[in-house]
């Protein structure tokens, strides 16, 4: 709860009706503060992660104070869908779990070679998933059934799994009765949670509104007071 200064001689001169004026004022207010809160928390997204497109920043919404509500219980919030509930883990830190019992961890390799990337396209999991295949050791030795399936996925194009890794063979060679294959990893799917650390994006971007509280509602109240309509 906000606790305001308000000029009582001045309202009673400006206004018919001054709880009206200020139920007013107090709704505009609340709406300034938290739209002003979603415009500084979107630009620490942009500032602080790295974004691939709008999703996340269209997620962060603000609720507007309802009509026709007292002044005592009025409100109003801005935050991230449920959609975009990933932005609070990134807001409070904490254990990130597995949808399906592992977390896929993303490699160099599929970021393009660099750590600060996000994850290409072309290496989503959703999209390579139906192009991968499991490794399963064969009839011989266990060599020969990984340069097996080495050659099958470099042939058509497709992933391997290997124990709790995914690689994509990007080269095979074979002279005689030797055969060999060159990879890129790309998933590392051994960890079952994550540690994700506090990187707050919401609690920043409120601070400032909320100190100019006063000043947003005296703003409102001029602005009452230099309109020619009467309250």
């Amino acid at each position: 709860m906000y606790k305001l200064d308000i000029d009582a001689k001045r309202l009673k001169f400006g206004f018919e009706d001054v709880v009206k004026a200020c139920e007013i004022a107090s709704k505009n207010t609340l709406n300034t503060v938290a739209f002003l809160s979603r415009k500084n928390a979107i630009a620490n997204i942009n500032r602080n992660f790295t974004i691939r497109n709008n999703f996340t920043q269209r997620q962060i919404q603000v609720e507007r104070v309802k009509d026709n509500v007292p002044l005592g219980l009025m409100w109003s919030s801005v935050g991230a869908t449920e959609k975009a509930d990933y932005m609070r883990l990134q807001e409070e830190g904490g254990t990130k779990e597995g949808k399906n019992g592992n977390i896929l961890m993303a490699q160099t390799a599929a970021r393009g070679g660099s750590d600060k990337n996000l994850v290409a396209k072309s290496m989503y999991y959703k999209k390579i998933k139906k192009n991968i295949i499991n490794f399963s050791q064969r009839k011989g030795s266990r060599k020969a059934s990984l340069i097996a399936t080495a050659y099958a996925a470099y042939k058509n194009n497709k992933f391997i799994r290997y124990k709790e890794n995914i690689y994509q063979v990007t080269g095979f060679t074979k002279a005689g009765n030797k055969a060999s294959f060159t990879k890129k990893h790309i998933y590392n799917v051994s960890q079952k949670t994550a540690h994700i650390d506090e990187n707050k994006w919401l609690e920043p971007a409120i601070q400032k509104p909320v100190a100019d509280f006063q000043n947003i509602f005296n703003s409102n109240i001029n602005k009452m007071l230099r309109s020619k309509h009467t309250i």
